[in-house]
Formats: structure tokens, C-alpha cells, sequence
């Protein structure tokens, strides 16, 4: 007759191995086998090269689109740069989803640039933009804007 643990107590031996395992693991007391610290590392250097790609093109994004001395200008430079500065300190790792949000912020600017644009409103002086912009189209010119096929006479 053997004598075979219940399935309870290899459950709960199991999950305490795990714990201790983890806790283990967190206070870096196991050294981490060649195989998965070389995966780790290779992993982390895939994920800070795509950062330092995404703030590349933000950065460039930014330069481009807005005015430099603008509020705007200065409030993501500066954003982008705390992010830069954590990363090269090394106090994390950058995910992508970290600048997604500087993205949609600019995007979401330049997307009511164009707007404002469209309908006419943005003014020449505004400081944020940098679009130049005839202030006065010629009559018989198309509006790019304007894909109905009508004229702005042919509206009224």
C-alpha cells in the first residue's frame, strides 16, 4: 500500500512552494538561470530600443507641428524629456504605452488645429501654430475641404 499525498495537501504544498518561490524571486535571492536572464535582458533591450524610437519620432512629431516658444511647445517637450530622463536613469523601463498618451495629446491638438482651420477660425497670429495659411483664397478655387462638388455660393 503506498502512501500517495491527497490531492489538498499537494495543492497546498505546491502553493506554498509558489509563494515562497515568488517571495524568493522578488527579494532576488535565486539567481536567474542563463537561459531566461539572457531572454530578460534581450526583452528589456527590445522594449528600450521601441521607446527610444517612439521619443524620436514624438519629439520630431512635436518640432514639426508646433511653434517652438508655444505653450503647447513647451509643455510636451518637457513631458517627453521627464519620460527620457526616467528611461536613461534606468528607474524603469519605458513601455510604448507610456508616450501613447503624449501621442493622443498631440494628435488630439493638431486634429483641432486642422479643425479650426476648416472652419475658418484659426487666426494668423495664434503662436501655437505653425501652418502657413493665405488669408484670403482665390474665389474660383476649389476648397480641399470640401468633397460635396458645390461651391460656397451654391450653398446659400
Amino acid at each position: 500500500m503506498s502512501h500517495r499525498p491527497t490531492e489538498q495537501q499537494h495543492r497546498a504544498s505546491r502553493q506554498s512552494a509558489r509563494a515562497c518561490e515568488y517571495r524568493r524571486c522578488v527579494h532576488r535571492r535565486v539567481p536567474v538561470g542563463p537561459r531566461e536572464s539572457f531572454q530578460t535582458t534581450v526583452h528589456h533591450k527590445q522594449l528600450r530600443l521601441r521607446a527610444e524610437q517612439d521619443w524620436r519620432r514624438l519629439h520630431a512629431h512635436v518640432c514639426l507641428v508646433l511653434r517652438p516658444g508655444s505653450a503647447h511647445h513647451e509643455f510636451f517637450l518637457h513631458q517627453l524629456e521627464t519620460l527620457w530622463r526616467e528611461q536613461l536613469d534606468g528607474r524603469r523601463y519605458l513601455r510604448p504605452s507610456d508616450y501613447a498618451w503624449v501621442q493622443h495629446h498631440l494628435n488630439d491638438l493638431v486634429n483641432n488645429i486642422d479643425s479650426l482651420d476648416r472652419m475658418g477660425q484659426l487666426h494668423l497670429s495664434d503662436p501655437d501654430v505653425d501652418m502657413e495659411v493665405d488669408p484670403s483664397p482665390e474665389a474660383e478655387q476649389p476648397d480641399p475641404h470640401n468633397d460635396s462638388g458645390l461651391g460656397m455660393a451654391d450653398w446659400y
